[in-house]
């Protein structure tokens, strides 16, 4: 879909005093923390670096550094010990930061071991681009020594230091940036709460859904998201005990009492005003190009006292042209016409009419919408009440049929004194009352298609171009283009996350990359990697070289020249038989750059370089397939084999509470972040009381306690590890011993199983033995993906610890088995005596296991496949026990 916003009048980005009133922070880290090991640097040349990140808010203060631990190791090989040479000079280690030598180190003995250098960091090079990746290099220069046979060695120790000090810069409000400044990429994962009506709507949940499923996406699934609700938040305010979080406010006013709280208490550039009198207006539903419409507009008087000086202002459709209006009105400009209103008593009713042609130049659009919008106002043009009404161009469905726009929310929103058209959604961004280092984003709106449109536009968009500030009117959102069976998925570098990359040296180096393939990819033969790089010049062009990789598999070399040391390109085909799905794969670099000059003479490693751009692209042209292995292993395959998720349905329970809501907006994420789809458009259930005709259309993934949620509740005899009907226990038979839970223990599960509505697609069920259960089964599933397999996992420990187990491997006491290994709470409740019936031939015939009773074709029903196979089991096994009665009393004769 494509959003179309109002250009906001407010243009410039909203922010704090500066950084001057705001305290220091530091924070500290090993390079092994930041994910590197410890690195050798080889005699006469050698080199590596170090990137890092900081977050967009950091000012870098003066006395941060990097407290650099290196050993040194020279050993002169092929000489008598009474020849030996006195050496006090054993070379140099170079330190430059992002290009600038910063120290150069004199290895004054042969052996220096754990030695600390420290090296201050300039805070103006560190400030300079916010945001932007920082490079470390360390050169090892022994090129003097290059004659001599020897062996040396520079090691580099993972334990060395980076110590920060900084103050965080104060937010900036402009919707161009986000996600940020909610998402700093910080050390530490950035948090954001979503604060919802206490009593969330099946479409506020959908709407959440599409904005988290975005924000993982945007964020690499690099943000915690939680969730609460306006009464709780209200609460917390009330006792002062409000958190110090970035929010998202998402809901009408009527619905989500923060937002009213906050116009009360906060001077939001988009603010609410309280209605004053009713009123509405009548038009048609659509028209045609070159058409003659009406509309009607009724003033109704509801206060207890008479209203004078009152004026109603119509901003006509900018594709009509006025014909006549009644009574006589004053047209303003190109499109507007306003009335004067004479005293209006307590009651008194009031209507006025005007008639547009359409001009016959429209062309005919499902895009296109007329808008007419009406604002009352008084003697100072302060408006009182605005009422919008919008129309289609084209043929109308049923003959006379009319819309009547009229106030249904007891608030309407001004921006600059001006009302804002009702259909708009808005997104506004404002400092936190509570902390000025944190901000609030409301995405709201006067009715439900307004909270659509604001939503969407988080939902879909990476950026708001042209828009500067901190607010957005949302007027339109245009559907997008229907998703084929085929699908070209571009990435560049900087998609994934990469910046410009650069090596120095005369030496073999290694870039490397990573990127995911969903399981239920298939690339085609038009999937490619395009390389941007370039070079320095002064390398020899007969030992330069540079091979790509793909999982440690050559695909393509080249040798570095002058034709590709500028603007150099190399297109690689990315065979589909080299590629690992439903994991990731490595892309890799190598490069080799060799010196035109005698390699014993000293130069500067800086003149040796090859830059790889974060502009490079990844062209994963590709078929989705069918569910070919379901398993957790996998996860979130299939659930993100559609890139708009449109094929996924979260099913919660019909009054979710915060654990729900936060599995849906963690999941969400989640699923966000493994399709990277340009928007998403998750749908979502509240009970999940859905026709099987609908069912059969999803990927299903329900969330909660089966007690809480009827869905779970419906397809509990279908899982791996049901529950016992109507609780939230699990039990297990050892032989006829039965085990259960203490009661109150905590215990999370995942269970994954083929859809019973559709065996093409999933159900995925994230559920536990209590809430904390659940949270813990959500945080498996969203934040350790890695460590799940089978089609059953068991979550403990806070979400840590974590059991994954397949059931179709094995047997019912194996399952037993393994469940009670993981569980060792497990104990027996009770010791069974098999019941036996009477079957045919009076011998004694077990009771076959038959699902819970459901209302056929009815709604939230298993589909008729499902009974059926029921059903003709008990009649095999019936049939089966009587031929083997009726064959056993023939022998007997």
């Amino acid at each position: 879909m494509a959003v179309t916003p109002t250009p906001s009048a407010v243009a410039t980005p909203a922010s704090t005093p500066g950084p001057s009133a705001l305290a220091s922070s530091s924070f500290q880290a090993t390079l092994e923390e930041l994910g590197y090991s410890e690195r050798i640097l080889f005699s006469p040349w050698g080199g590596t670096q170090y990137s890092f990140k900081l977050p967009y808010n950091w000012l870098v203060e003066s006395d941060s550094y990097l407290d650099l631990e290196f050993s040194y190791f020279f050993t002169e090989l092929g000489r008598r010990r009474e020849d030996e040479l006195e050496l006090t000079f054993f070379g140099e280690l170079l330190i430059d930061v992002d290009g600038r030598l910063l120290q150069v180190y004199s290895l004054d003995a042969p052996t220096l071991e754990h030695v600390h250098l420290r090296l201050d960091l300039p805070p103006e090079l560190l400030n300079e681009q916010p945001g932007t990746s920082h490079q470390i290099s360390l050169e090892l220069d022994a090129s003097f020594l290059c004659n001599m046979v020897h062996k040396a060695q520079l090691v580099i120790h993972p334990e060395s230091t980076l110590f920060l000090s900084y103050s965080l810069l104060p937010p900036t409000l402009d919707l161009a940036d986000y996600p940020r400044p909610f998402y700093q990429r910080s050390f530490d994962p950035d948090q954001v709460r979503f604060v919802l009506p206490a009593q969330p709507s099946e479409m506020e949940m959908r709407e959440v859904a599409g904005i988290a499923a975005k924000l993982g996406e945007l964020t690499d699934r690099g943000m915690v998201i939680s969730a609460t609700t306006d009464v709780d938040w209200l609460a917390t305010v009330e006792t002062g005990q409000a958190g110090s979080e970035h929010l998202f406010v998402i809901g009408q006013p009527s619905r989500n009492k923060l937002i009213a709280w906050l116009n009360d208490h906060v001077d939001l550039p988009v603010s609410m005003r309280r209605r004053e009198m009713a009123l509405s207006t009548q038009g048609p539903t659509a028209v045609m190009p070159g058409d003659t419409f009406s509309y009607t507009i009724t003033v109704t008087n509801t206060t207890p006292v008479s209203a004078t000086s009152l004026s109603l202002i119509d901003k006509l459709p900018r594709q009509a042209r006025l014909v006549s209006c009644r009574p006589s009105c004053a047209k303003v400009g190109r499109s507007e016409v306003s009335w004067q209103l004479a005293s209006l008593s307590p009651s008194e009713v009031i209507s006025c009419s005007l008639t547009l042609q359409l001009t016959d130049t429209v062309q005919l659009s499902p895009d296109l919408l007329l808008e007419n919008t009406v604002v009352l106002a008084d003697g100072a043009q302060v408006p009182l009440n605005i009422s919008s009404l919008t129309m289609a161009v084209g043929p109308i469905q049923e003959k006379g049929m009319q819309a009547v726009s009229s106030n249904q929310d007891d608030y309407f929103f001004t921006q600059n004194g001006q009302p804002v058209p009702e259909g708009d959604g808005i997104l506004q961004e404002i400092i936190s009352p509570w902390d000025s280092e944190k901000v609030v984003l409301l995405v709201t709106g006067v009715n439900e298609e307004a909270i659509y449109k604001a939503s969407q536009a988080l939902s879909l968009e990476t950026h708001f171009p042209g828009m500067k500030g901190p607010t957005a009117l949302i007027r339109q959102v245009r559907p997008s283009p229907p998703i084929t069976a085929t699908l070209a998925a571009d990435f560049t570098l900087a998609d994934l996350g990469y910046a410009d990359k650069t090596v120095y040296g005369a030496y073999s180096q290694e870039i490397a990359y990573w990127f995911s393939v969903p399981l239920g990819w298939q690339l085609t033969d038009e999937a490619y990697l395009r390389l941007l790089l370039s070079h320095s010049e002064a390398i020899d062009e007969q030992g330069s070289t540079l091979t790509v990789l793909l999982n440690d598999n050559p695909l393509a070399g080249v040798a570095l020249n002058k034709d590709n040391a500028i603007e150099g390109v190399l297109e690689v085909n990315l065979p589909d038989s080299r590629i690992k799905y439903g994991t990731s794969n490595e892309i890799s670099i190598r490069v080799w750059m060799q010196l035109n000059e005698d390699e014993c003479e000293r130069i500067d490693i800086r003149q040796v370089w090859l830059n790889i751009s974060q502009d490079s692209l990844l062209h994963l042209d590709h078929r989705v397939q069918g569910i070919s292995v379901l398993d957790l292993d996998y996860f979130p395959f299939p659930f993100n084999t559609q890139s708009d998720l449109s094929d996924v349905l979260f099913v919660l329970p019909t009054v979710p509470g915060l654990v729900e809501q936060e599995g849906l907006l963690r999941l969400a994420a989640v699923l966000g972040d493994a399709t990277n789809g340009s928007g998403f458009s998750p749908a979502v259930s509240l009970g999940g009381a859905l026709d099987a005709e609908i069912l059969n259309r999803y990927h299903i993934i329900a969330i909660g306690r089966p007690s809480v949620n009827p869905f779970i509740q419906q397809v509990n005899f279908l899982l791996p590890q049901p529950f016992m009907p109507g609780t939230d226990e699990v039990e297990h038979q050892v032989g006829e011993v039965l085990l259960r839970l203490p009661p109150d223990t905590s215990l999370g599960y995942i269970q994954e199983i083929p859809s019973p509505w559709n065996e093409h697609r999933a159900l995925l069920v994230v559920t536990g033995t209590t809430e904390e259960g659940v949270v813990w089964a959500t945080y498996a599933s969203s934040r350790q993906i890695w460590r799940l397999a089978g089609n059953l996992v068991l979550v403990r420990e806070g979400g840590e610890k974590v059991q994954s187990i397949d059931t179709r491997g094995l047997t019912s006491s194996g399952l037993t088995s393994a469940v009670t290994t993981a569980v060792p709470e497990l104990t027996p409740v009770a010791t069974l005596t098999p019941t036996l019936e009477t079957g045919m031939g009076g011998k004694d015939t077990p009771v076959p296991l038959t699902p819970p009773p459901s209302a056929a074709g009815g709604k939230g029903s298993l589909p008729t496949w499902v009974m059926l196979l029921a059903g003709t089991t008990v009649v095999i096994v019936v049939g089966i026990f009587g031929i083997a009665a009726w064959q056993l009393r023939r022998q007997r004769r």
